[in-house]
C-alpha cells in the first residue's frame, strides 16, 4: 500500500490534508479532489526518478555537486562532492537517504590538515580487500573502518600529482591510480608510486598523461580514458594509443574519454565530448551513434548499463537519455521527468549490485531503478481546437472539433490551426506532425508546438491532418483531419472558365470569319481591278475611236459650214437664205454635238484642263439666260432670275460654266410644260454672312415646275 500526504515543502504532493474524491481516466491518471485544496493528479510514471540534494539541514547532503558514488561491503552508501567532501549514510532500498555523516568538510574541524583541496572527492573506491580508497584533490586517502578516519598516501617523491581522477585493481591486484599529469601504479605494501608518462618520443609510451578513467574487459585488457583513448599490451608494458583521425571514418571521433563499458557482446562502449562510439576491439574500429536525426549525443558525462543492455547517459547539457542498441532508439529525460538538473558532472555515474543507478549533477543526484522506468503507452487523441485568419480567432455555427470541413473565401489566404494531444502526463514532452494535403509534401514534426500556420494559400480543396504522441513517443497516428475549401474568385470558377472558352472559340470564329471575308474582298477587289483595267482599256479604245471619229465628222463638217456662209451671203433671196440659215443652224448644232463629244473624250481621258479665273458669276448666268428667253416666249414658260447681289466673284472656266447652264436650262425646258415656270437663283454659300464680306462660293439653283428628268 501506498501512503499518499501533503508536504507543505514539497510541490509535487498532496495539495491537501483532505481527500474527498478520486477518479482514474482512460490514460490510467487518478485525480484526487480534495477539501478547499483544488485537485490533484497523481503521476504514476513520475515517482521513479528519486532526488537527493541538499537541504541546509544538518544531515543532509554537504554539496549539490556530485562528483562519485559507492556503496561498499558493509552497507554503507559514499557519496563524494566537489566542494563538499565526502559523505556517508546507510545503505536504503528505498533509496530515500538522509542523515549524511561528513568528512573532509570545511565545516568539521577534524578534516585531515583542514585544507581545502580535502573538500574536492573526485573518486570513490573499494577493492577486493574491502579497503575504502578515496580520490581527492590533495592526494589519494584509505578509510580506516577502526579510528573512522582516513590515511593520506601522498609520495610526492614517486607520484606525478596530487589530483586523483581515477582507482582501479585489475583482475592480477595491481593497484592503479590515474591523474591529469599521469598513470601510477601503487603498491600498497610498501606505499609507493611507480608512474607511467608520455614520451615524444617513444610511440609506445602512454598516449597521454591525462588519466580520467580506468576499465578491463573481459579479455583481461585494460583500458585507460582522458585525453585519447589508451590500451595496455601486457607482456612488454607498451600502450597503444587511438587518435580521432578526420581521414578515416573507422577511427574515434574524439579524443576525450570519459566512459568506457564492455557489453555482452564484447564491444566497448565509449562516451566523448562528441557523443557515443561503439568499438570492436578485434577489429579496432569506431562507429559513432547518432539519433534518429543524425546528430551525435551531447558531451557524455557518465553512463551505466542495464540488465537489459540498454545504456544510460548523463550528458553535460542534455539531460539523461536511455538508448537501446538493438534498435538504436534514443529516449531523453530531463527535469520533467523528476531530473534534478540537466547537466550531469564529470565521471558522476555508479551502478550498485542490485541494479541501481547514481547519476551526480551540479544541483544533487539521482538515483532509480531502469526497470521502475516504464513507459507511457496510453495513445492520446487528437483534436484541432480552433481556427484564426489572420490572426483572428474565427467562429463556427458549432465548435470546429464538430466540423469536417470549412469553407472559405479567395481572399481568406492566410489561417492558422491550432490542435492539442489530450495527454496530461509531462505534456511539455508531447509531439506533433502536421501536414496540409495539397500544399505540404510531408509531414512537418514539431516537439511542442501546436499550431500550424499557412499564408497565401491558393484556391483550391485541402486537407489538415495532425497526429501527435504522448510523453515517450507512443503515436497517435490516425490523428485528426479538416477539410478547407477555399472558392476562388468569380473570375476563376467553372463557369467563368467555360465563359473565356466560348469567348475564345467565338473570337477565333469572327477573327477566322473576318480573316476569310478579307481573303474574299481582296480577290474580289483583285478581280474587280482588272475588269477595271479591261474596262479602263475599253474606254481608252472607245474614246480613241469617239475621238478619231469626231476628228473625223468635224472636218468635212468644218468644210460644209465655210462655203454655206459664203453661199449665204451671196444670196438675194430671202426664202432660199432661210433655208441655207437653217441648214447652218445645224450644221453649227452638229458642231457643237462634235465638239462636246472631243471634250467628253478629253474628260475621260484626263486631257481636260480647267481654266478658271475671277469671273462675276451673276453678270455670267445673266447673259446665259438671254439666249434662252426667245426660247421660253415660244414655249409659254416663265423664266425668273434671281440674285441677292448683283456681283459675286468666284474662280470659274467660263466655257466649262456656259455648257453646264445650258446643259441645265435644256433639260429644264425639255421636261417643264407650256405655262410652267423655270427659275435659276444665286445665293451665297454661307447664309449668315455678314455684309461686305465675300463668301467662300455661292449655291447656283436650277428649279422648275416640270416632272424631273425620267
Amino acid at each position: 500500500m501506498t501512503f499518499f500526504k501533503h508536504d507543505p515543502l514539497k510541490e509535487t504532493s498532496l495539495s491537501g490534508h483532505h481527500p474527498l474524491q478520486s477518479f482514474t481516466d482512460k490514460s490510467g491518471q487518478t485525480w484526487i479532489l480534495t477539501a478547499n485544496n483544488g485537485i490533484s493528479r497523481l503521476n504514476t510514471y513520475a515517482n521513479s526518478f528519486l532526488q537527493v540534494r541538499n537541504d541546509n539541514s544538518n544531515n543532509s547532503l554537504s554539496h549539490n555537486w556530485v562528483n562519485s558514488f559507492l556503496v561498499d561491503s558493509h552497507g554503507n552508501f559514499w557519496v563524494g562532492t566537489f566542494g563538499g567532501g565526502l559523505n556517508r549514510t546507510q545503505y536504503k532500498k528505498d533509496h530515500q537517504y538522509e542523515n549524511f555523516s561528513h568528512y573532509f568538510n570545511p565545516g568539521n574541524k577534524s578534516a585531515i590538515n583542514n585544507y581545502y583541496a580535502n573538500y574536492y572527492v573526485s573518486v570513490l573506491y573499494e577493492d577486493k580487500k574491502g579497503e575504502i580508497w578515496i580520490g581527492t584533490f590533495q592526494g589519494l586517502y584509505k578509510y580506516n573502518r577502526e579510528n573512522d578516519d582516513f590515511i593520506l598516501y601522498d609520495d610526492r617523491a614517486s607520484i606525478n600529482d596530487d589530483v586523483i581522477m581515477a582507482i582501479f585493481e585489475d583482475h592480477a591486484g595491481t593497484f592503479w591510480v590515474g591523474t591529469p599529469r599521469g598513470l601510477n601504479i601503487f603498491d600498497r605494501k610498501t606505499e609507493t608510486f611507480f608512474p607511467f608518462l608520455h614520451d615524444p618520443e617513444d610511440t609506445t609510451s602512454i598516449g597521454s598523461d591525462d588519466i580520467r578513467v580506468i576499465y578491463e574487459d573481459k579479455r583481461n585488457d585494460l583500458w585507460f580514458g582522458g585525453k585519447y583513448l589508451k590500451k595496455l599490451v601486457r607482456k612488454d608494458t607498451s600502450f597503444i594509443t587511438y587518435m580521432p583521425d578526420r581521414e578515416n571514418p573507422n577511427s574515434i571521433n574524439d579524443e576525450n574519454i570519459w566512459v568506457i563499458l564492455e557489453d555482452k557482446s564484447n564491444h566497448l562502449w565509449l562516451g566523448t565530448n562528441k557523443g557515443l562510439n561503439k568499438m570492436n576491439p578485434i577489429e579496432e574500429t569506431f562507429i559513432s551513434v547518432t539519433d534518429d536525426n543524425g546528430r551525435q549525443e551531447d558531451a557524455i558525462r557518465g553512463m551505466s548499463m542495464d540488465d537489459h543492455g540498454n545504456l544510460w547517459i548523463s550528458k553535460s547539457t542534455g539531460g539523461l537519455s536511455r538508448y537501446n542498441p538493438e534498435t538504436g532508439i534514443f529516449k531523453d529525460f530531463n527535469a520533467d521527468d523528476g531530473l534534478v538538473s540537466g547537466e550531469f558532472a564529470e565521471g558522476s555515474y555508479y551502478k550498485d549490485k542490485e541494479g541501481w543507478m547514481y547519476f551526480g549533477s551540479y544541483n544533487g543526484f539521482n538515483v532509480f531503478h531502469p526497470d521502475s522506468i516504464k513507459d507511457n503507452k496510453y495513445i492520446p487523441p487528437v483534436y484541432i481546437t480552433s481556427f484564426s485568419l489572420f490572426g483572428e480567432k474565427k467562429y463556427f455555427d458549432q465548435p470546429i472539433i464538430k466540423k469536417n470541413e470549412i469553407y472559405l473565401k479567395y481572399d481568406e489566404n492566410e489561417f492558422t490551426f491550432d490542435f492539442v494531444a489530450l495527454n496530461y502526463l509531462n505534456s511539455k514532452k508531447n509531439k506533433y506532425a502536421y501536414m496540409l494535403e495539397g500544399y505540404d509534401d510531408d509531414w512537418n514534426y514539431s516537439d511542442g508546438q501546436r499550431f500550424a500556420r499557412y499564408t497565401n494559400m491558393s484556391p483550391g480543396n485541402y486537407i489538415f491532418r495532425v497526429k501527435a504522441s504522448n510523453n515517450d513517443g507512443y503515436w497517435n497516428e490516425e490523428g485528426t483531419s479538416l477539410a478547407v475549401i477555399i472558392h476562388p474568385p468569380l473570375w476563376k470558377t467553372l463557369w467563368a472558365y467555360l465563359l473565356y472558352t466560348f469567348t475564345f472559340f467565338g473570337l477565333f470564329y469572327l477573327i477566322r470569319r473576318y480573316e476569310l471575308n478579307r481573303l474574299r474582298l481582296k480577290q474580289n477587289l483583285e478581280i474587280n481591278q482588272i475588269e477595271s483595267e479591261k474596262l479602263a482599256e475599253l474606254d481608252i479604245e472607245k474614246n480613241k475611236f469617239f475621238s478619231n471619229i469626231s476628228h473625223e465628222f468635224r472636218t468635212p463638217l468644218t468644210l460644209i459650214l465655210g462655203p454655206l456662209d459664203r453661199l449665204i451671203g451671196k444670196l438675194k433671196n430671202e426664202a432660199q437664205k432661210q433655208e441655207l440659215n437653217l441648214v447652218r443652224r445645224n450644221a453649227r448644232r452638229l458642231q457643237i454635238l462634235i465638239n462636246q463629244l472631243l471634250s467628253l473624250s478629253k474628260l475621260e481621258s484626263g486631257k481636260m484642263k480647267l481654266k478658271a479665273r475671277p469671273e462675276n458669276i451673276v453678270k455670267l448666268t445673266r447673259l446665259f439666260l438671254l439666249s434662252f428667253h426667245s426660247l421660253a416666249e415660244n414655249k409659254g414658260i416663265k423664266l425668273d432670275f434671281e440674285s441677292d447681289e448683283e456681283e459675286y466673284l468666284v474662280y470659274i472656266d467660263k466655257l466649262k460654266f456656259e455648257k453646264v447652264v445650258n446643259n441645265l436650262l435644256s433639260n429644264a425646258f425639255k421636261f417643264t410644260e407650256r405655262g410652267g415656270k423655270i427659275k435659276v437663283s444665286i445665293t451665297p454659300f454661307s447664309p449668315q454672312l455678314s455684309k461686305g464680306n465675300k463668301p467662300n462660293g455661292v449655291i447656283i439653283k436650277f428649279s422648275d415646275t416640270g416632272i424631273g428628268i425620267r
